[in-house]
């Protein structure tokens, strides 16, 4: 608070500062200092599903986290402070009455307002190595029914952002579940937040809108389709790991378009060995 008040007295008056915090530490005054120093805050919702809050670990007190946001909606209107906040959609354990609890619990908080200053991102859950879940894997999967198709994605380094979140959350909460319940109620969701989003009123609101649109088209049923098409083609193709070093020439215009013709054939479906990828990706380029 000394740190927000120094910075408001003093008129350090930027486009934006940004920072990120929790829903249940912030009062009043805590909301009414940040919008004074300009500032936009982001917390990290997960979820509006009291179980998987729990599962997830993301507090001592769901309830208490979640009504958060309620109070967190209220005073930013009222201090004109500009906020957002995300969900992850599939982590594992993820069911569909918990994927329905967070829907629900979304629309009560961004539809229920005439007018927001929030704004929402929504992405699907990401294996990362080290992470809790990277390294109970097992246990997710015995307790909840969790399949990691790509479970050390990262040695491999075609398609990586797709092979981390190819997974099945649940035995009742597939891969191509998660993928269609996206595309069938976040994107209506989206398009009225992205409606009654009011903003702070200055330029930087339009970064805002780029975002808000960026979550659009990242549920858009163009490119669901292509992730689905992906997990359809991909789970045969598990275990493979190119280990090759890629990009080390990035300037040799020869070798640019070598590895762009590697990595359609592997889109395609034409390579299906490691050997095999590995001897094109060394044979001399300009061949």
């Amino acid at each position: 608070r000394q740190v927000l008040e120094g910075i408001a007295s003093r008129g350090l008056v930027p486009r934006q500062y940004w920072t990120l915090t929790r829903s249940d530490d912030l009062e009043d005054e805590d909301i009414e200092l940040f919008a004074r120093a300009r500032f936009s805050i982001g917390i990290g919702l997960e979820t509006g599903s009291l179980q998987m809050q729990a599962t997830m670990q993301k507090g001592n007190h769901p309830e208490r986290y979640l009504q958060g946001f309620h109070r967190l909606a209220e005073l930013s209107q009222r201090h004109g402070l500009t906020w957002a906040t995300n969900v992850i959609v599939g982590h594992p354990g993820e069911t569909p009455e918990t994927a329905r609890e967070t829907v629900e619990f979304l629309r009560e908080l961004f539809l229920r307002p005439k007018e927001l200053r929030g704004w929402l991102s929504v992405d699907p859950f990401r294996l990362y190595p080290g992470s809790q879940v990277h390294e109970q894997m097992a246990t997710w999967s015995k307790d909840h029914g969790s399949v990691f198709y790509q479970p050390r994605w990262w040695e491999s380094w075609y398609d990586g952002p797709f092979r981390a979140e190819h997974l099945d959350a649940s035995s009742s909460f597939s891969f191509a579940d998660r993928v269609g319940w996206m595309g069938e109620h976040y994107p209506p969701l989206l398009e009225e937040i992205e409606k009654r989003f009011k903003g702070s009123g200055r330029p930087i609101d339009a970064m805002y809108r780029n975002a808000m649109a960026e979550q659009g088209a990242n549920v858009s049923p163009a490119r669901l389709k292509g992730v689905l098409e992906k997990g359809a083609k991909l789970p045969q193709d598990a275990d493979l790991a190119i280990r090759v070093p890629i990009g080390l020439h990035l300037k040799d215009p020869w070798v640019r378009q070598r590895e762009q013709a590697v990595r359609q054939l592997l889109d395609r479906g034409v390579l299906r060995s490691a050997e095999l990828t590995e001897a094109l990706l060394q044979e001399a380029p300009e061949r």
